[in-house]
C-alpha cells in the first residue's frame, strides 16, 4: 500500500511538472496490429507505442482506454517493463508509466489482453481527459507532449457452427455404410 502512494506521488510529481508550460511535440501514439478479426470467444491482445522524439523525452504517460463493453472485455494490462506502472483500481483503465531516465524513439508503452464477447465491429481507443493531470505525455522539460489519439478496429464474427441437417445427413450415411459392411460380412 506505501509503495502504491509512493507511485502515485512519483506519478503527480512528474505530471504537474508538466503544467509548468505546453510543448509542441511530434509524438506519434500507435495501438498495433490496427485491425484485428476475431471470433467470439477468443481473446487477443493489442500493443501501444509511442514514437516520442529525442528532442522532446518523455517522463510519465497516462491514457484512457476506450471501447464498447458489450463486444470487449478488458482481460490484462501489463505495462512494459521500461515503465514503472501507475495508476490503478482508483485511476480508471490503470493505463500509465513513468520513466527515470526520460525516454525517446521508439518505446512500447503497454501490451493489452482482451476478450471478444458478441459479434460485431468495435473500436479500441486511446485519449485523455484534459483536466485529469495524470494523462497525457508529460516532458521532462515540462508541459505535455502534443500528439495524436490512436486507435484500433475489431471485427468480431460469430463462431460457425455445423447444420443441424448436415450433422444428420452425415451420421445417417455413417450408419448406412456400417449396415451394409455388416450385410456384406454375413453373406
Amino acid at each position: 500500500m506505501m509503495f502504491s502512494n509512493a507511485k502515485r506521488a512519483i506519478a503527480g510529481l512528474f505530471l504537474t511538472l508538466g503544467i509548468a508550460q505546453s510543448a509542441t511535440a511530434g509524438l506519434i501514439l500507435k495501438v498495433v496490429p490496427e485491425t484485428t478479426t476475431v471470433q467470439t470467444g477468443e481473446s487477443f491482445q493489442v500493443d501501444l507505442w509511442a514514437s516520442i522524439p529525442d528532442a522532446e523525452p518523455v517522463l510519465a504517460w497516462g491514457l484512457d482506454l476506450e471501447m464498447d463493453a458489450q463486444l470487449l472485455g478488458l482481460n490484462n494490462v501489463l505495462v512494459d517493463s521500461t515503465w514503472l506502472p501507475l495508476g490503478g483500481p482508483g485511476d480508471g483503465d490503470g493505463l500509465g508509466g513513468a520513466a527515470l531516465p526520460p525516454q525517446t524513439g521508439e518505446a512500447r508503452l503497454a501490451t493489452l489482453s482482451f476478450s471478444a464477447l458478441n459479434a460485431g465491429s468495435a473500436e479500441i481507443g486511446l485519449s485523455h481527459t484534459l483536466t485529469d493531470f495524470s494523462e497525457g505525455f508529460a516532458l521532462a522539460a515540462g508541459g505535455f507532449a502534443d500528439y495524436e489519439v490512436a486507435s484500433a478496429e475489431v471485427e468480431i464474427a460469430d463462431v460457425a457452427e455445423p447444420g443441424t441437417l448436415g450433422l444428420l445427413a452425415v451420421s445417417l450415411l455413417g450408419l448406412g455404410l456400417a449396415r451394409r459392411s455388416k450385410g456384406d460380412a454375413l453373406h
